[in-house]
């Protein structure tokens, strides 16, 4: 899959946070960087069609081929500010996640409770879970879906160590399967020497 934007713009308040921005994702790994308020929020939201441009066009080829529809299916993405249903336990979040996107590579719903490192938690209501916990389970859920794009909005906040650790171990095992787009600013989160660079404030 690939997605071409071109020419992208968006204003909020008669202010540009992107103009003009054309790009072609089709490679394997992406940051996204810049400085606060250079667009990195609203360049993921564009490209997974929850925000519109106010000009220009955002298109998606399977194949080579226009995907005249929307684009879900294709896509999972985690960030902080992400809402989850907090009412779930951890057994119900992933069976319910998972009824609407296939885990990857066939994991089963309890290896994706193993590689999150939660098993202890299973029964245990998302609510009574740390904010570290909570952002561990949102970033699961995305990179465990089998989409051709993960997109990650500062995965790393509110991780530890033994988190961003994790974050390291499963995104380079990921990166088998898919294609991965971060946005951020912080080195702990976008790693591999392959990595393609996108500065905002050089655009």
């Amino acid at each position: 899959m690939k997605i071409i934007l071109d020419n992208i713009s968006k204003k909020y308040n008669k202010k540009y946070v992107l103009k003009n921005f054309s790009y072609e994702f089709k490679n394997k790994y992406y940051s996204i960087t810049g400085s606060n308020g250079s667009g990195k929020t609203t360049l993921l939201n564009i490209i997974l069609g929850y925000t519109s441009p106010n000009s220009g066009s955002v298109t998606y080829y399977e194949n080579n081929s226009k995907i005249k529809d929307d684009s879900f299916g294709f896509f999972s993405f985690a960030a902080p500010y992400q809402e989850i249903i907090e009412e779930f336990t951890l057994n119900e979040i992933i069976h319910f996640h998972f009824k609407f996107l296939n885990p990857i590579n066939k994991m089963r719903e309890n290896e994706v409770i193993n590689s999150l490192e939660l098993e202890d938690y299973c029964n245990i209501k998302i609510s009574n879970f740390s904010t570290g916990m909570k952002q561990k389970v949102k970033l699961g859920l995305a990179l465990f879906s089998e989409c051709e794009f993960t997109l990650l909005d500062e995965p790393c906040s509110n991780l530890d160590d033994k988190g961003i650790n994790w974050y390291h171990k499963n995104i380079e095992k990921i990166l088998k399967f898919k294609k991965i787009i971060v946005a951020s600013n912080n080195k702990n989160e976008v790693i591999n020497k392959d990595i393609i660079n996108i500065n905002l404030d050089k655009v």
